[in-house]
């Protein structure tokens, strides 16, 4: 045995001061008499000199004892054992692939009793990690062996992805420097990479090889040429030993457009890509019916982004135009050339000046040199239609328009809708500008009391801006990513449950989330880290002998202070008892 701190046995010179003050200390003893007023004027005073000779000895002989053990505590003695010495760190995998189970136990529980394992050979101060996507510290640095195991039996497996390495020391640095921990330990299913030589660490596999099925893969994307439908890509994972056919389904804003039985041959993808007619849906789910060890993976989520376009708006204003722009997409509409540069400009009986760039949409509008309006042509037959994806779902023979405008329009542009050889929508696609002309003005048409004229403006106005022109990012994201949000806005997650979030959004389960905010609502798709979809492969678990291996390999020092700290008090209390234990029976006495 040694002591830590041996400068706290010189405090056994205060052991001279309790026995001279047990000795000097007045002391009041009791005395029967027949009436009290006789002692009345006598001055009280107690039976006082240095007494070498008293009946008991018991109080100082309790009030030494106290002082002996508590002054051994202060010293903090110590003694060798089998065990783990030196400041430890464990690292515990929280990530979702830990979620895995297997007669009823996960991974994530074997992991928590092999960690408590460890707590039980610690000696010194240790700290408990929880590693995901984003690493958590469970158990600051501490010598409390009961906080830590309470940490342990509070925690839960997350379903994010595996943690970064560079955070996970970030978060251990926190914590004092890495060269001061004498053991890491890292209790993880997946193999750690980039640990480095000069640390520490010890990775200690845990969990059976799973059969699971999976999708790891699912996006949507328009069909090149607008209005033409858009594609779908998937991929499904067999991990298993045995072929498997599961039914894979696909929907489209909560509409099934694909059910169908797949063969997945064991261990081994398949990708599908499918081809779909109409709108581009907000919303998408890939759903695979598996029934297997890990169901996180059976279901995948798509979105596209709230793409908001800046549009100029030159001319008369019209409610039914406007209207069918906002319900298009997220436009914010303003009428200041100058504001900077538009992803459309919209002319309604107005000439767009030669200067301004972009996509243009004219409505009974010039746009010198391209179109000019040469006069006005009464119309009598109705209009033809040619067949083209954009009038896809329009049904023109409705359509009654009563006078166009004339036009000079570029050549090599295509016509949409004619009457009586007169182009009424025109396209043209230039290198790095698209225009559409309508050659009529709204108000000279039942266009906008026909159930087609939202669907065609939608596909003009997707031809004139494609969902993903300038590769912008499409709303996937991961679980436990931080989502920044511009203000505001309501959250409603997978579970219906809402919310409301300020700067960030950090979603903790795979699924849709609805944003609600002044300008209206979007769509975001979370889902698990592809890396997570591969549980079937576990590190190969430690077995007992292995890991009492570990935990006994070298000779640890074990505390003794609080044991002597508990007797001190007990032996104070026991002082304190004796010592008034005269005044008890007085007053039993008199009872």
């Amino acid at each position: 045995m040694t002591f830590l701190s041996p400068w706290a046995l010189y405090l056994f010179a205060l052991a001279a001061v309790v026995v001279v003050a047990y000795f000097l200390r007045r002391r009041a003893e009791p005395y029967r008499v027949s009436a009290l007023f006789l002692w009345q004027e006598i001055e009280a005073r107690g039976r006082r000199a240095l007494l070498f000779v008293r009946r008991s000895l018991w109080l100082l002989l309790l009030q030494l004892a106290a002082l002996t053990l508590l002054i051994l505590a202060i010293a903090n003695p110590a003694y060798y054992s089998a065990g783990l010495s030196g400041r430890l760190a464990i690292i515990i995998d929280g990530s979702a692939s830990m979620q895995v189970s297997r007669g009823g136990v996960s991974r994530y529980e074997l992991a928590v009793e092999r960690a408590l394992e460890l707590l039980d050979s610690a000696a010194g101060e240790l700290t408990l990690i929880q590693a995901q996507r984003r690493p958590r510290l469970l158990v600051p640095l501490t010598q409390e062996k009961r906080r830590a195991r309470e940490a342990l039996g509070s925690s839960r497996p997350t379903l994010e992805g595996d943690a970064s390495l560079e955070q996970i020391w970030q978060l251990l640095q926190s914590q004092g420097p890495l060269a001061d921990f004498s053991r890491i330990f890292y209790l993880t299913d997946h193999p750690v990479r980039g640990a480095g030589e000069s640390l520490p660490l010890e990775v200690i596999g845990l969990g059976e090889p799973a059969a699971n099925l999976a999708l790891s893969a699912f996006a949507i994307r328009p069909e090149p040429e607008p209005g033409s439908g858009y594609s779908v890509f998937v991929r499904a994972e067999n991990y298993t030993d045995e072929p498997a056919e599961p039914v894979l389904t696909i929907s489209a804003d909560g509409a099934p457009i694909f059910s169908e039985r797949i063969a997945l041959a064991a261990h081994s993808g398949r990708a599908l890509a499918l081809s779909h007619p109409g709108p581009l849906p907000r919303t998408a789910t890939a759903a695979l019916e598996a029934g297997d060890d890990f169901p996180w993976d059976d279901r995948r989520y798509f979105a596209f982004p709230p793409l908001e376009r800046r549009v100029l708006w030159l001319g008369r204003d019209d409610r039914f135009l406007r209207g069918a722009l906002l319900a298009a997409g997220e436009f914010a509409i303003t009428r200041d050339p100058g504001d900077g540069e538009f992803d459309l400009i919209v002319a309604n009986g107005a000439e767009v000046p030669a200067d301004l760039k972009g996509n243009i949409l004219l409505v009974n509008a010039s746009y010198p040199p391209l179109v000019q309006l040469l006069g006005l042509e009464e119309i009598s037959s109705p209009p033809r239609a040619a067949a083209h994806p954009l009038l896809a779902g329009v049904e023109p023979g409705s359509l009654a328009v009563a006078r166009a405008a004339r036009a000079s329009l570029p050549s090599g542009g295509e016509v949409l809708l004619s009457a009586a050889g007169l182009p009424l929508i025109y396209l043209k696609r230039l290198e790095a500008q698209r225009i559409c002309f309508i050659a009529f003005d709204l108000r000279w048409s039942n266009l906008v009391l026909t159930v087609d004229f939202p669907i065609l403006m939608k596909n003009l106005l997707g031809w004139l801006l494609p969902p993903l022109a300038g590769g912008e990012a499409l709303a996937y994201h991961e679980v436990g990513e931080p989502l920044p949000l511009e203000t505001a806005v309501e959250v409603t997650d997978p579970r219906g449950k809402t919310s409301r979030a300020g700067e960030a959004l950090i979603p903790e389960l795979p699924g849709l989330y609805r944003l609600d905010s002044p300008r209206g609502s979007s769509y975001l798709a979370v889902n698990l880290a592809p890396a997570e979809s591969e549980p079937g492969e576990p590190l190969d678990a430690p077995s007992g002998s292995a890991l009492a291996g570990l935990t006994h390999e070298r000779s640890a020092l074990r505390p003794l202070w609080e044991y002597l700290a508990l007797g001190g008090l007990l032996a104070l209390v026991l002082e304190s008892i004796r010592h008034e234990r005269p005044s008890w029976r007085i007053a039993r006495r008199k009872g």
